[in-house]
């Protein structure tokens, strides 16, 4: 039995060709993947009827509090215009249903709802910033949803735009899905050699790493890329349009990156052949806390100037810290720049010893990719 996910059919609508072995394993984990997942797991209890802790579901999958807070109270704002829709509604729900004997379609549907006896209602909450064409993936939901009440004739698909905090619904009927799946078979069984010429298509596709019809947009992409590195004449729309494939490159360059991380740990130098060795160097990054730190760094600089006292308002800084984050760099500039000639040195140094007691210094190890001459061995 081969099953086809909802959520790919935005790829294999565009890219018939990436439907092959659609099962193959693959990393799709990303900040922004996770953030997906945080705040639907969240809805999903408003959905239920259940409170959500969003406290705990930061601390779950370790993103940022306030993004996730923002996405959540969008999502919110967008399922109270449904008050009283429903007469009864389930959250997280996963189905399938068969195309042909041989091929179903299969996905998690975020929001079904009944909203009488003859329609059914199917939402998909959207954390990304990027849009992409999703209608074919709700529409596979509703043939899912139609197929497992055959008493019902129509499903209102509806895409909940958390970033825009908009909506956009359609509604399907059983008959209109007829053709549309008709249509999705047809790309399954005769698009095997039919490649995309879009290559934000290829998002988390399986197939990417092996790709021919993606190699030759990349390579396309370079070649222009180099130009405009080279200054020799590209056209504005030109770059424009190669924006998605350096975003590709930027992501296969992060990927190289990781890689080269993982074996230098393993390895711990690597010979380079030529009397250099690439390594891992460990270097130490200060971050300065606004908390403890605003107070001190704003003594530090009324004295540097020359002022008797520093205009110091406890109960405003403890306001603005949260809101504030300090550049090491910028802030000793600051303080050596306030200073008298022969007293720049001993400033800079006077506040990170301030900053230090006050416990408004964080050090962080960072391991930098360097390549140095190679050591002669004893």
């Amino acid at each position: 039995m081969r099953e086809i996910h909802a959520s790919a059919l935005p790829r294999i609508w565009e890219c018939p060709a990436s439907a092959a072995n659609a099962d193959m394993l693959f990393d799709s984990s990303s900040g922004a993947a996770t953030m997906g997942t945080a705040v639907h797991e969240a809805l999903a209890r408003v959905v239920a009827g259940v409170q959500a802790d969003l406290g705990a579901v930061v601390r779950k999958y370790e993103v940022d509090g306030r993004e996730l807070r923002g996405l959540f109270y969008a999502g919110l704002a967008l399922w109270n215009l449904y008050e009283g829709a429903f007469e009864r509604v389930e959250a997280e729900v996963a189905a399938r249903a068969q195309i042909t004997d041989d091929i179903a379609v299969v996905g998690t549907r975020d929001i079904v709802g009944v909203i009488d006896e003859r329609r059914m209602f199917v939402g998909d909450w959207k954390s990304n910033r990027v849009e992409r064409e999703y209608r074919h993936q709700l529409n596979a939901y509703a043939y899912i949803t139609l197929a497992g009440h055959p008493d019902v004739d129509e499903a209102v698909c509806c895409i909940l735009w958390l970033r825009e905090r908009t909506r956009e619904t359609w509604t399907v009927t059983r008959a209109e899905l007829k053709p549309w799946a008709d249509s999705l078979l047809a790309k399954l069984t005769q698009g095997a050699n039919r490649y995309t010429n879009d290559i934000e298509s290829c998002t988390f596709c399986p197939l990417e790493p092996t790709c021919p019809a993606r190699e030759a947009l990349m390579n396309r992409a370079k070649l222009a890329l180099v130009q405009a590195g080279d200054n020799k004449p590209v056209a504005a729309l030109d770059l424009a349009r190669l924006k998605p494939q350096a975003d590709a490159l930027a992501q296969t360059l992060k990927h190289y990156n990781a890689a080269l991380r993982v074996q230098l740990e393993k390895e711990g130098s690597i010979d380079l052949g030529d009397g250099r060795e690439m390594t891992l160097r460990t270097q130490h990054a200060d971050t300065i806390l606004p908390g403890p730190g605003l107070p001190v760094v704003c003594k530090a600089l009324a004295e540097a100037a020359g002022m008797m006292e520093a205009p110091e308002d406890g109960g405003a800084l403890a306001t603005i810290a949260p809101y504030v984050k300090i550049a090491k760099t910028a802030m000793l500039d600051a303080v050596a720049n306030a200073a008298s000639r022969g007293k720049k040195a001993k400033s800079r140094r006077n506040l990170m010893e301030a900053l230090e007691r006050a416990g408004a210094v964080r050090t962080k190890a960072i391991k930098r990719i360097t390549v140095n001459k190679k050591k002669e061995e004893a």
